[in-house]
């Protein structure tokens, strides 16, 4: 990561006279032997000489990695107030420009790091000063608008000095370590009057007035930041809820006609027709589902699939319904790993029931057996709850039992039977649907 920042450093100040026309190119070179002179300064711990280097290679060019440098040599001698100060540079001269983004990542981090450790010294005036007055923090004036504010300062020993027309000029000392915001109170005095020392309660300052140790050595630019979560991602547990609709179409036989199982119903004219198409048709079902995301692509839910079927063959002329059932538990997996567009796979294993009524013959029967099913499309997620699903699916088993009921022949009643061998039906079909997550953990 250094030697790519320092790569990008030089190449910044290459650039320099078609980004700045007011650099020469003498002025642009010497600006590169100094920020070298710098470099191996710093590698061999001189703070001091290399933050010097840094500083004249700013007058010429300010770039963000010559900012972090500059920061980092601050810091290291203790004078965080510049550090920061470099650091915020370097995160404005370095702002847009691709070639400086690291180095903009590291002078942001660096300040982000260094920013609660720096200690503070809060000012207070009372009394009733009849003229104006002026703070100063080490010689340095410090704003009106700080006067009863925190002003940072950096780990040591401060002097703060208060003066003014028509007041005393008074002056205190303080040490303050680091994370220590510290609190000086003043009291204006007219001229002649006597100005006690003020009491400070609090506890002495510590005896060690060094600086604490320095960062780490590690030199190196700190890593970037960890990838922040995809804007379209699934909770990682929560409640999931979903409902879908679409067509369903039955396919294959009712019960094998080889079997002496074979219902009057299924005897017609002669020849045994229990194919499901000969009863009913194509219709369209709904299926509402709740589950449990146990981890973000994948999610585990209980369905009911209702399905109203239309007639077909020897029933469409007459007065009939049918309908078809499913219950049971399923594992879906939904994945968006380039944005909201995504894969949705699903697999069930159901209980599924299959009944009509056909009132013009006086007919009853209900098929039950068990499914295995399948389903394949895609999903859109506008948003991280929210998810849109296109799909079909294929729904194939067999019956194991049946009833059967006839109003003109009662003898042929049959409750719950077992069919001996029962060849494999499948329901297909196409959907839309949508799913809604209630997040437990993010």
């Amino acid at each position: 990561m250094r030697f790519r920042v320092l790569l990008a450093a030089s190449l910044l100040l290459a650039a320099a006279p078609r980004m700045a026309a007011a650099q020469t190119a003498a002025e642009l070179v010497a600006a590169r032997a100094l920020f070298s002179e710098g470099i191996e300064l710093e590698k061999k711990k001189d703070y001091a000489g290399a933050l010097e280097k840094f500083r004249r290679v700013t007058q010429i060019k300010s770039t963000a990695i010559v900012r972090y440098h500059e920061g980092f040599c601050a810091e290291k001698l203790g004078h965080w107030i510049d550090a920061l100060d470099a650091y915020a540079k370097g995160v404005i001269d370095g702002q847009g420009d691709p070639k400086q983004k690291d180095a903009v990542e590291a002078s942001k981090k660096a300040g982000n790091a260094l920013r609660p450790r720096v200690p503070k010294i809060h000012t207070k005036v009372s009394g009733t000063p009849k003229g104006k007055y002026d703070l100063k923090i080490d010689g340095t004036p410090v704003s009106s608008a700080l006067i009863d504010a925190p002003v940072p300062v950096d780990v040591g020993k401060h002097t703060i000095e208060l003066s003014g027309e028509g007041i005393v000029t008074d002056t205190q000392e303080v040490t303050v370590a680091e994370k220590e915001t510290k609190e000086v109170v003043f009291v204006a005095k007219e001229p002649g009057s006597a100005t006690p020392p003020p009491k400070d309660d609090k506890k002495p300052p510590p005896k060690d007035d060094k600086l604490p140790p320095p960062p780490p050595k590690d030199d190196k630019l700190p890593p970037p930041p960890p990838r922040a979560p995809e804007k379209n991602e699934a909770p990682r547990l929560g409640l999931v809820f979903g409902f879908a609709i679409g067509n369903i179409e039955p396919r294959g036989k009712m019960v094998d006609e080889n079997t002496g199982n074979v219902p009057r119903f299924a005897r017609r004219d002669g020849e045994v027709k229990n194919d499901q198409l000969d009863y009913f048709g194509a219709g369209v079902a709904i299926e509402p589902q709740i589950g449990f995301r146990f981890v973000r692509p994948l999610h585990a839910y209980l369905l009911w699939q209702h399905g109203f079927l239309g007639q077909s063959g020897y029933s469409k002329d007459h007065d009939f319904s049918a309908s078809t059932d499913a219950f049971g538990l399923g594992l879906a997996l939904n994945t968006h790993p380039r944005g909201p567009f995504g894969l949705y796979l699903d697999m069930a294993v159901t209980s599924r029931s299959t009944s009509f009524n056909d009132r013009t013959t006086g007919e009853t029967a209900t098929f039950s057996g068990q499914n295995f099913r399948l389903k394949g499309g895609v999903a859109y997620k506008p948003i991280p709850t929210f998810t849109i699903l296109g799909f079909a699916f294929v729904s194939a088993g067999s019956y194991t039992s049946f009833s059967y009921n006839a109003d003109a022949d009662p003898t042929q009643k049959r409750d719950n039977e077992a069919i001996d061998l029962t060849k494999n039906h499948t329901f297909f079909g196409f959907g839309v649907g949508a799913t809604y997550d209630l997040a437990l953990v993010k």
